[in-house]
C-alpha cells in the first residue's frame, strides 16, 4: 500500500501556494493578470490580509479541536462502512432474502454511493452555510 500510495500522493501534492498557479483564496479574482508569480503571491497575501485570513503550522493545525473533531469523525466512517460492506450480505441473507438479491443490493448500495458523493460534494460547495444542515 505504501509503495502505491505514497508516490502517488508525492505527485499530486502541490509544491507551491495556489498564488503560484494564478489562484487567489476563496475564489477571489484580480483585475488585470499579474506578470509573474511573485505578483500573484502579493496579491494573494494583500488579500489574505485584508479579509484576516488565517494560516495555521502543522504544529498548531494539531492543537485545535476542529482537526481532531475531524479526525474522529472520519475514523468512525471508515470503520463502519466495511463492517456496513463485510456483514451486509449475511445480514440480508439470514433474514430470508435470496442471496443473488443480496449481493445486488449491497453492489446497487455501492454503487449509488459514487455519484452520491460528487453530487453532494457538489450541491455542499453551492448550498448557503445556514441551509447545509437540511442538506445533510
Amino acid at each position: 500500500m505504501l509503495l502505491v500510495g505514497l508516490p502517488i500522493t508525492w505527485f499530486f501534492l502541490k509544491q507551491h501556494r495556489p498564488e503560484y498557479s494564478g489562484l487567489l483564496p476563496d475564489g477571489a479574482t484580480t483585475e488585470e493578470e499579474a506578470a509573474d508569480a511573485d505578483q500573484m503571491i502579493d496579491r494573494g497575501v494583500e488579500y489574505a490580509a485584508e479579509v484576516e485570513e488565517v494560516e495555521f503550522t502543522l504544529r498548531q493545525v494539531m492543537r485545535t479541536t476542529t482537526f481532531w473533531l475531524l479526525i474522529v469523525a472520519n475514523a468512525f466512517h471508515s470503520l463502519a462502512m466495511p463492517a456496513i460492506n463485510i456483514h451486509g450480505i449475511p445480514f440480508l441473507t439470514d433474514i430470508g432474502i435470496d442471496p443473488l438479491k443480496a449481493a445486488g443490493i449491497l453492489a446497487l448500495m455501492v454503487g449509488a454511493s459514487i455519484p452520491a458523493r460528487f453530487v453532494g460534494g457538489f450541491l455542499s460547495d453551492r448550498v448557503k452555510k445556514q441551509h447545509l444542515r437540511f442538506l445533510v
